[in-house]
């Protein structure tokens, strides 16, 4: 029997956590969830009340993620590193790379990306890339940027939160893109 366990990301409410964190966890947790990840709520609500909420309700913060300018900034992956730490999480996630629109946008995204899942990994945590649709368009030369990230990145350092929709979308077969990326999934 397997011990895992799903858990929910925020962003399906919309703007409705930061008004009601509470409430939406108390739901969350009614449908049987065992947990959630969330943007960086904290930021805005404050690193207690967003652990008060979670732990009244029983959930798990599987994770923070965070668009790509805040780990373009190393004071908030420092602030994100010790809320996860604090609140006894463990995956910081990345959506969004430097520039979408050419293979320099993702080396410059791989460099980024090295390094924070170097800080998280001495922290304890694990890092990982958030994919879209959009990273399996052809750019230059038809490279196509979530390879580049891929092969740019550290598989230690850099693991992979694969969101199936997208990868179907961006025309590759989900099935097919996590067998051959296993051991980043």
């Amino acid at each position: 029997m397997s011990d895992a366990k799903l858990g929910l990301q925020l962003i399906v409410y919309g703007g409705r956590p930061t008004e009601d964190l509470a409430g939406v966890l108390a739901e969350v947790q009614a449908v049987g969830y065992a947990g959630a990840e969330t943007g960086a709520l904290y930021r805005t609500l404050g690193a207690e009340a967003v652990q008060r909420a979670f732990a009244d309700n029983g959930l798990a913060l599987t994770g923070i993620h965070c668009g790509y300018g805040d780990f373009a900034d190393e004071a908030l992956v420092a602030d994100h590193i010790a809320f996860l730490q604090a609140a006894g999480s463990k995956y910081l996630i990345c959506s969004g790379v430097a520039d979408n629109n050419s293979i320099r946008g993702y080396e410059t995204s791989a460099e980024v990306f090295n390094r924070v899942g170097q800080q998280c990994r001495d922290a304890g945590l694990v890092f990982c890339y958030h994919n879209h649709a959009w990273e399996f368009k052809p750019l230059e030369e038809g490279k196509q940027g979530i390879y580049t990230l891929i092969e740019r990145t550290c598989p230690d350092l850099v693991k992979l939160n694969v969101d199936v929709f997208w990868v179907h979308i961006g025309g590759v077969n989900p099935a097919a893109f996590i067998a051959q990326y296993a051991a980043r999934v």
